[in-house]
Order: structure tokens, then sequence, then C-alpha cells
């Protein structure tokens, strides 16, 4: 598992709180398994996505979950300059959301201004604005 610089910013869940949310969740043995054996910051992901309820089929949507943040993980996921991975739950998001639309938590290094990180338009650009608006 290469090391992703997210994980950097992700709190592991505890032991307890993995078996709280597996009490709550009902999935068959081996998803659970599987769960057990993720990385805590993974498991943390897992957890901030909320519980199964409303799944079809709550052990394929679960594996499908633990695919998804094990491919984050491993630095699977290609992101278009500027979009963020969440470092509470793994979801991705576009560079314009100032939070997780998941979960909430803030993008990191946002420090509440999401004009930090934005390029001031050329005189050309403000004129060319100003004609067509």
């Amino acid at each position: 598992l290469s090391e992703n610089p997210i994980l950097a910013d992700t709190v592991p869940a505890s032991t307890e709180e993995v078996e709280e949310f597996l009490k709550n969740t009902w999935i068959e043995e081996h998803a659970v398994e599987m769960f057990r054996k993720m990385d805590p910051r993974g498991q943390r992901w897992v957890i901030n996505r909320g519980k199964m309820s409303g799944a079809r089929d709550p052990t394929a949507a679960f594996i499908g979950r633990l695919r998804s943040v094990k491919n984050i993980m491993s630095g699977g996921a290609i992101l278009t300059p500027g979009d963020w991975l969440c470092p509470g739950c793994g979801d991705t998001q576009f560079s314009r959301n100032i939070s997780c639309r998941r979960c909430g938590i803030e993008k990191p290094g946002a420090s509440g201004s999401f004009l930090k990180e934005t390029v001031p338009a050329t005189l050309t650009e403000a004129e060319q604005f100003l004609t067509a608006n």
C-alpha cells in the first residue's frame, strides 16, 4: 500500500468505533473480516460515509465501498487539478467545494477562505467579462 498524502490528515478509527459501526450494520461475515483487516484510516473513511441503510444488498454495497476506499488509499484515484479528497471520508470533491458535500469536513488548507488559492484576473480578462456582462 503506497502512502497517499491525504492519509496524513485522516484520524484512524478506533477498534471501538469499528465494532460499533459493525454492530449497527447488517453485512455478511466475510465483509466484516475484510473491514476489520483494513487500515484504520480507511476504516475511518468507510465509517464516515455513513450507514448502509437503504441498500438492496448491504454486503455488496459495503464491499464496493471497501474497494473504493482501498483504491483511493493506494493512489488509484485520478483527480482533475484542483479537485481534492476529503480527509474525513475519502469522497472526491470538486475544487470549488470548500467543504465535503458528504460529511461536511472543511477542505484541507482552506483556513476559512476559498480566495486564498484564487488567481486574480488579468486586465484583459476583466474587460472581457465586463463587456460580456
